[in-house]
């Protein structure tokens, strides 16, 4: 009897745990089966290409069932991170990916499918291939922006530079702005880019900030060279008025007491050489150098009273030029030097019109002689900023050139491809003594009368140039 009832307490015990376990198995039911059906959801949206849609079920389906199951009798195999891998890859998510599979081959039921592992590795290999790809994208990427850094950095100084300090603002501030607000996005973009299109997008942002910092690096600096050559000329000039203003003032030193007239312009002229320390240091702004120069200039040529011809090799530059023989007048004009204002710009434009003949001649094949022409005509603007050349004696074509390269916003008055001969403008049918005439009026006198100056300071009023310095 006491065997019977131990028999029969066994049983009971082992009826409340069979009833418990089926309970226990019933309230979880539920919850795997929105495993499952998220799961279905998942793997269907990853089949039909919606990737997007496909990694949010599976996530789902992980979040309320975690682990791997086998397939058996009743039910499919159940492997959500092996899909989730497989939609992530799809997404262009290819780090997420690995993550992904890593976990499903650590739960092992994926190792025991061949094809679904097969697949796996297969996906495992290009997602690491893209994953390399987008690393040296993410480094080309990031050597754009050090290169853009560098450029802007290299910015900053020309822009606190003597020579473009002056002109920044209304020249290159606003390009600057744009490229440094670019430079800012392109930076934002790549440190937040984690796939494939993110990293393509930030990276063609780099290169665009990159390409426009390189520009405005190379436009500026071009800009404060000019700058640079017009000061050091400029500099050089002053030199050359001064020791004419004190080799004058030493002539006229036995006139002393000088006629109340006279005094007034010695005066002046004394007051404006006193000024030539502080005027020719390199770092004065090029404005304040160029008035210096000028009012040095006028009060020399005052007391001068001089009145005399050309000089003679601006002369037969001139000559040359209206015969047509533009090789002459390059060879007439190199290395000639002359101290006024207008006889410099003289030079300068009629080398820049010579040059540009020679050019348009040779079918604009030679790209030194077009970049020399282009100096000259930037030189000859810093030297005189009113300076536009008379299209009495320049063609349509250079003239419109001539303004082009000055202020490259402007349209050209005739396509700049056309030949020379296209606008009507001939100057070399011009016999020699009609050059000889009309060289006259392109290099005319000085209006002033005259004492005694020298024949290199004549071009004072030269007829090629139109307009008065500002």
């Amino acid at each position: 009897m006491v065997e019977l009832s131990l028999r029969r307490g066994g049983w009971r015990r082992w009826r409340v745990l069979v009833v418990a376990a089926l309970m226990l198995m019933m309230a979880a039911a539920p919850l795997h089966a929105n495993a499952r059906e998220s799961y279905r959801n998942g793997v269907t949206a990853y089949e039909a290409g919606r990737f997007a849609d496909a990694v949010r079920w599976l996530q789902q389906a992980i979040a309320e069932r975690p682990e791997a199951r086998a397939a058996n009798l009743i039910r499919s195999a159940y492997m959500p991170h092996y899909h989730l891998g497989l939609a992530l890859a799809g997404a262009g998510d290819c780090r997420a990916a690995l993550r992904a599979w890593q976990t499903a081959e650590s739960q092992g039921v994926v190792r025991r499918a061949p094809a679904e592992y097969a697949e796996l590795r297969r996906q495992r290999e290009r997602c690491q291939s893209k994953i390399q790809a987008l690393d040296a994208l993410r480094q080309r990427a990031q050597a754009d922006l050090d290169q853009a850094g560098r450029s802007a950095d290299a910015l900053d100084g020309l822009r606190r530079s003597a020579e473009l300090g002056p002109v920044w603002q209304q020249t290159f501030a606003g390009r600057y702005s744009d490229a440094r607000e670019m430079l800012a996005k392109a930076g934002r973009a790549l440190s937040r880019a984690e796939n494939d299109a993110a990293i393509r997008k930030a990276e063609a942002m780099a290169q665009r900030a990159a390409d426009e910092m390189q520009q405005l690096l190379q436009d500026a600096t071009q800009r404060r060279d000019v700058r640079r050559r017009a000061t050091a000329d400029a500099i050089g000039t002053l030199r050359e008025i001064e020791s004419r203003g004190r080799a004058l003032l030493a002539r006229l030193a036995s006139l002393a007491p000088y006629p109340p007239g006279l005094a007034q312009r010695v005066t002046t002229v004394e007051e404006q050489l006193a000024r030539v320390a502080e005027l020719a240091k390199p770092n004065a702004p090029l404005s304040q150098l160029m008035n210096g120069v000028e009012a040095l200039e006028s009060a020399i040529e005052r007391l001068e009273k001089a009145g005399t011809a050309p000089p003679l090799p601006l002369r037969r530059a001139a000559e040359s030029y209206l015969r047509g023989d533009y090789a002459a007048v390059l060879e007439t004009l190199t290395d000639l030097r002359y101290s006024t204002w207008r006889a410099r710009s003289q030079i300068c434009l009629l080398r820049a019109a010579a040059g540009y003949a020679l050019w348009t001649l040779e079918l604009r094949q030679d790209t030194d002689r077009a970049a020399q022409v282009a100096d000259d005509i930037r030189l000859c603007g810093e030297l005189e900023p009113a300076v536009e050349p008379d299209p009495r004696y320049f063609s349509p074509a250079f003239v419109a050139y001539y303004a082009q390269v000055l202020d490259p916003s402007s349209a050209p008055l005739v396509p700049l491809d056309a030949p020379a001969a296209d606008d009507g403008f001939d100057p070399a049918a011009d016999d020699a003594d009609v050059a000889a005439t009309r060289a006259d009026d392109l290099v005319p006198a000085s209006d002033v009368d005259a004492e005694s100056a020298a024949a290199d300071e004549a071009a004072a009023d030269a007829g090629g140039v139109r307009g008065p310095r500002p």
